[in-house]
C-alpha cells in the first residue's frame, strides 16, 4: 500500500512540473515584481498552489473542485491580464467527472464574459466556440449545461456589440451568430438569437426582423411552457421596436401561458413578473400595470418559501412590479405618471426606495421636485424607522448630490427616530450618514459619528456592541477621521474580550480596514505607522495592509510600492510553507494531508491580482 501510495505522489508530482511548465518557462532569474516578468513568475507559483489545492482535494475527498483555477483565471482577467488567464485555463487539468467538467467549462465562460465586458470581443468569441454541448445529468433528468453557459457568453457579446460603432459591431455579430447557431438546445438557442436580434436593431432592422421570426420559431418547437412563454416574451420586446401590435399580441400570448404556471414553487409570479419586465422594457405602460396588478400584494414569509437553491429568493409582488414601472416611466421622463403609481403603493419601503430612486432621477432637470420627494421619503422612513432605517442613508446620500447645502438638514432630522430606535441598528446608521456628510461638512459628520459612538456604547450585547464599535470606526476612517478611527481600537479589543472566551487580536481586522483607507487617502506615511503596530496581527491583516499600500503607492513610487507588495508576497509565501511542511509531517506519520485552507491559497491570490492590476495599468498607461 505505501509503494502504491507513493508511486500516485510521484505521479502527481510529475503532472504538477508538466503544467507548470507551459507557465514557468526557462530559468528563475529575479524580476523586478511590478514587471510584465514578475506577474508570470507569480502566477506561476500561485497556479502551483492552485494546483496543489486541487490534487489534495482529489485525494482526500475525490472530487475534482476547479475552485482555485476559477479564482486566479477570472481575477487575472478582470484586471486586463488576458494573456496570463488564457495560459491558467490552457494549463489547468480537464476533469472526467461531470459536474467538475462543467465547472471547467464555466470557468471558460466566465473568462470570455470578462473579454466582451472589457472589450476584447474576438478573445470572448474564441472561449465561446471552445465550449462544447455538454450535457449534465442532475438525478433523473439531463441539463444541456454547454448551451446554458454558451448563450450566456453570446448573451454579454450581444450586450457589448450593443455599445458598439455599427461598422465594428456587424463584424463581431457574425462570429457571435454563428456561436448561437451552432446551439443545440432549441430554448437556449432561441434565447441567443434573440439577445443578438436586439443588438443587430441597431444597425441592420432587416437582420433583427429575421433573427426575431427565427426567435418565435424556435419557441413553437419548446416543449417546457415557461421556455416558450419566455421566447415570446423576449421577442416581443425587440419586435415592438418596429411593429407594436405585433408585439402587443405575442405580450398577450406570453401572459396567457404565465397564467398557466403552477404555483408550488412561485413559477406563476415569477413567470408574470417577467412579462413585466419585458413590457417595461418595450415601454407598453398600460399593458404593464394591469399584468402587475395580477402579482399577490402580500409578500409570502422566508419561512414558508420552498428552498430550490442554495439561496431562497424571494417570489415578487404587486408592489415591487409598480415600482420598476414607476422608476422607469421616471427615467424616460414621463413624472407625474411616475408619482402617481408611486402614491397607490401600500408597504413603506418599496415606497421610500422609489421616492428616492425618481428622486436621484430627477437631480439635474428638476432638483426642487427632487428635493420634495426626498422629504417625503424622510418622513416615511422616520414613522417606519424600525424597518426602514438603513434609507436615512440613501436619503442623505441622494441629498448630498441634489441640494448640498441643505444636507446637514436631512441628516440631523434622522437622529430623533434613531435614538429612539437605540441599538445596533441606530448606530450604524447614525455612522453610515455621517460618513455621506463628511465630504460637505466635517463639523456636523463628526457630531453624528459622536452620536453614533453613544449609541453604540449603550448596547447591552457584547457582540452587537463589538460590531457597532467596529463599524463607526470604519466609517471613520472612510471619512478621514483617521486619529479617532485609530483611537476606537483599544475599545475594540476590549469589547471583543467582554464575549468570552475568544482569542485576542479582534481589533487587528478594523485596523486593517483603517490602513487600506489612509491608503487610498493618500495618507501614506499614516497607513506605515498604523502597519507597524499591527506586528502581532494575523498574516492576512497585515498581507491586506501591505497591499493597500503598495498599490496606492504604485503610479508614485514604483520601487518603494514594490517593496511592500514583495514583503506580501514573502508573508503569504510563508503561510504556504508552513502548510506544506505539515502535510509533509502528516505524510510521514501515515496520516493523509486534507487540503489547504482557502485562505492560505488567497492571500497569494490577492498578491498576484494586486501585481496584475498594477501591471496592467502601466500597460494601458503606455
Amino acid at each position: 500500500m505505501i509503494a502504491i501510495w507513493r508511486m500516485k505522489e510521484v505521479v502527481a508530482n510529475l503532472l504538477i512540473l508538466t503544467l507548470l511548465s507551459i507557465l514557468s518557462g526557462k530559468g528563475q532569474s529575479q524580476f523586478p515584481l511590478l514587471s510584465q516578468a514578475g506577474l508570470k513568475s507569480l502566477v506561476k507559483e500561485t497556479f502551483q498552489q492552485a494546483m496543489e489545492h486541487y490534487l489534495r482535494h482529489k485525494e482526500v475527498y475525490s472530487s475534482e473542485d476547479l475552485w482555485s483555477f476559477k479564482q486566479l483565471a477570472v481575477g487575472l482577467a478582470e484586471a486586463g491580464c488576458f494573456s496570463e488567464a488564457i495560459q491558467v485555463l490552457k494549463a489547468m487539468p480537464k476533469p472526467k467527472k461531470d459536474f467538475a467538467k462543467q465547472q471547467y467549462w464555466d470557468i471558460h465562460r466566465q473568462v470570455a464574459e470578462v473579454a466582451a465586458k472589457l472589450g476584447r470581443h474576438d478573445l470572448a468569441v474564441q472561449l465561446t466556440k471552445q465550449i462544447p454541448n455538454l450535457v449534465t445529468q442532475y438525478r433523473k433528468r439531463l441539463e444541456p449545461t454547454g448551451d446554458m453557459q454558451k448563450a450566456s457568453a453570446v448573451r454579454a457579446i450581444a450586450q457589448a456589440l450593443e455599445k458598439m460603432p455599427p461598422p465594428q459591431a456587424q463584424k463581431h455579430f457574425k462570429e457571435a451568430l454563428s456561436i448561437a447557431r451552432q446551439i443545440g438546445d432549441d430554448f437556449w438557442r432561441g434565447d441567443s438569437l434573440c439577445a443578438l436580434a436586439k443588438a443587430a436593431h441597431e444597425f441592420s432592422s432587416p437582420e433583427a426582423k429575421k433573427l426575431a421570426d427565427q426567435v418565435l420559431a424556435i419557441a413553437e418547437k419548446c416543449s417546457k411552457e415557461n421556455e416558450r412563454m419566455s421566447l415570446i416574451a423576449k421577442a416581443a420586446a425587440v419586435i415592438s421596436r418596429w411593429d407594436k401590435r405585433k408585439a402587443m399580441e405575442l405580450f398577450n400570448r406570453a401572459l396567457t401561458i404565465a397564467l398557466r404556471q403552477p404555483q408550488k414553487y412561485y413559477e406563476r409570479d415569477f413567470a408574470i413578473w417577467f412579462v413585466v419586465e419585458m413590457m417595461i422594457e418595450a415601454e407598453f405602460w398600460d399593458e404593464a400595470i394591469k399584468a402587475a396588478q395580477l402579482l399577490p400584494e402580500i409578500e409570502p414569509k422566508v419561512s414558508d418559501i420552498p428552498a430550490i437553491a442554495p439561496m431562497v429568493i424571494v417570489p415578487p409582488t404587486k408592489w415591487r412590479a409598480l415600482a420598476a414601472v414607476a422608476k422607469a416611466l421616471a427615467e424616460r421622463g414621463q413624472v407625474e405618471r411616475a408619482l402617481q403609481i408611486v402614491e397607490s403603493i401600500k408597504p413603506p419601503i418599496t415606497r421610500i426606495d422609489t421616492f428616492i430612486a425618481i428622486a436621484k432621477l430627477l437631480a439635474k432637470s428638476s432638483p426642487q421636485k427632487a428635493e420634495e420627494l426626498l422629504w417625503r421619503a424622510m418622513t416615511d422612513t422616520s414613522e417606519n424607522v424600525s424597518t426602514a432605517n438603513g434609507y436615512f442613508v440613501a436619503i442623505v446620500e441622494a441629498a448630498a448630490k441634489i441640494v448640498p447645502q441643505k444636507v446637514n438638514e436631512f441628516a440631523f432630522k434622522a437622529v430623533k427616530p434613531l435614538r429612539r430606535l437605540g441599538g445596533y441598528s441606530a448606530a450604524i446608521t447614525l455612522s453610515g450618514i455621517a460618513t455621506k456628510l463628511s465630504g460637505i461638512d466635517q463639523n456636523a459628520s463628526k457630531a453624528l459619528f459622536s452620536e453614533a459612538l453613544k449609541v453604540a456604547r449603550r448596547i447591552s450585547n457584547p457582540n452587537q456592541r463589538m460590531l457597532a464599535l467596529e463599524t463607526v470606526s470604519s466609517q471613520m476612517a472612510h471619512a478621514n477621521f483617521f486619529n479617532d478611527a485609530v483611537a476606537l481600537l483599544p475599545e475594540i479589543e476590549r469589547a471583543s474580550q467582554a464575549r468570552g472566551n475568544v482569542s485576542p487580536g479582534r481589533w487587528c481586522l478594523t485596523a486593517r480596514q483603517i490602513a487600506e483607507a489612509m491608503a487610498k487617502a493618500g495618507q501614506i506615511n499614516h497607513a506605515i505607522s498604523l502597519l507597524q503596530k499591527m506586528s502581532q496581527c494575523r498574516s492576512e491583516d497585515r498581507i491586506e495592509a501591505l497591499l493597500a499600500i503598495g498599490e496606492a503607492l504604485a503610479p508614485r513610487d514604483r520601487k518603494k510600492a514594490e517593496g511592500f507588495i514583495r514583503q506580501a508576497w514573502q508573508m503569504a509565501r510563508a503561510e504556504w510553507q508552513r502548510y506544506e511542511q505539515q502535510a509533509q509531517l502528516s505524510r510521514r506519520l501515515g496520516s493523509p494531508s486534507y487540503p489547504p485552507h482557502p485562505d492560505f491559497f488567497l492571500q497569494s491570490l490577492k498578491v498576484t491580482l494586486t501585481v496584475a492590476r498594477i501591471v496592467s495599468a502601466q500597460t494601458s498607461k503606455r
